[in-house]
């Protein structure tokens, strides 16, 4: 496969894609493309129609970029593009993540100072955390700062109690906030 580069003005969306990005999303996508690079590919067929892509092609238009890396799709027919792009969407909704390993890999991201995008409002219930736990602490000022600290914490029913002992430490105010299911 070549990837090939193409102006995103040119490439024009699929009608029928079911698949919505909120701004937000939007936000997060352009995001992980300045910090990371443009990593994936958009898929196209011979008219530049996207086929996968839809989500960076809207972020790239964001950044202004003026050429996105794209791979032309050319051996599909007509009902396979349009099965494709379906399942593409779908495929990566019905995946999970491994609790223990998420919780570890947050965790010492956090710790090495590297951006978590995509989990600016992930919640961290009934979720293995060994190394650290969320809290958000009172600044003494009208602005409110998430944070994570090194200490040992197995299920979320623990972090309360993680969060009751930091209470404790003189000059911290400690103020959670737990998101339902």
């Amino acid at each position: 496969m070549e990837i090939i580069s193409k102006d995103p003005a040119d490439l024009r969306g699929y009608d029928r894609n079911p698949r919505m990005h909120s701004p937000a999303q939007i936000d997060q996508i352009a995001a992980s493309i300045s910090e990371f690079g443009f990593n994936v590919p958009i898929l196209i067929d011979d008219t530049d129609m996207i086929i996968a892509g839809h989500g960076r092609l809207a972020a790239a238009l964001q950044l202004r970029l003026p050429t996105v890396p794209c791979i032309l799709i050319e051996h599909l027919s007509e009902e396979q593009r349009r099965a494709y792009i379906l399942a593409d969407n779908r495929l990566s909704d019905i995946s999970f993540f491994d609790d223990d390993k998420l919780g570890d890999e947050l965790a010492a991201l956090v710790e090495l100072g590297a951006p978590l995008i995509g989990f600016d409002d992930f919640s961290f219930d009934d979720i293995s955390v060994e190394k650290a736990s969320l809290k958000k602490i009172d600044l003494a000022a009208p602005e409110m700062a998430w944070v994570l600290v090194g200490i040992p914490v197995v299920r979320f029913g623990e972090i309360q109690d993680a969060i009751d002992g930091l209470a404790n430490v003189p000059g911290v105010a400690v103020h959670t906030t737990v998101s339902g299911k």
